[in-house]
């Protein structure tokens, strides 16, 4: 009888310590934890960003950005993939433009462009819409010549602005 009731007790305490151990390994999970979620300027303000991702929504493989600014070995880790990027900037931007953004003019407009800036935390990306024209980046929500300046300072609008020269894609096609 005492064999049985050790026998037992030995099966409920193994099963007890399976439990705990997978549940750890759940909470552990980035995958599973992090989450993107729609945003405004509005919702940025006063949050601690690790990363930015600038990407075009157009492109179907969700890991391709046009540019990462921050540390793309932290960005990974953050959110639980590899991420490819054309073009990676200093992490000393990341602070500067979540403040530009915040203190962009608030304004309403139409917005017909599928570009997101994706503001990191350790736990959820703050997906904003963003557009340029030739004064301003804007979204549905807001407006700031600074950004644009900002922008254009650290490279992402004169790669992406401008179309391709056709004649430079036919022959290349050729």
């Amino acid at each position: 009888m005492k064999i049985i009731k050790l026998k037992t007790k030995w099966h409920i305490l193994s099963l007890s310590v399976l439990l705990i151990a997978f549940s750890l390994v759940g909470c552990n999970s980035t995958k599973d934890s992090f989450k993107y979620v729609d945003a405004t300027v509005d919702d940025l303000s006063g949050k601690e960003f690790e990363v930015i991702l600038i990407r075009n929504f157009e492109d179907p493989d969700k890991s391709n950005m046009m540019m990462i600014i921050g540390d793309i070995d932290k960005a990974d880790k953050i959110v639980g993939h590899k991420i490819k990027a054309d073009k990676i900037i200093d992490a000393s931007w990341v602070e500067h433009l979540a403040s530009g953004f915040v203190k962009a003019e608030r304004i309403k407009r139409g917005y017909l462009d599928d570009s997101r800036a994706i503001f990191l935390t350790r736990t959820k990306g703050y997906v904003i819409k963003i557009a340029t024209d030739d004064k301003v980046v804007y979204g549905p929500d807001y407006q700031s010549e600074q950004l644009r300046k900002d922008f254009e300072e650290i490279g992402l609008l004169g790669e992406y602005s401008n179309p391709p020269d056709m004649n430079k894609v036919i022959k290349a096609l050729k």
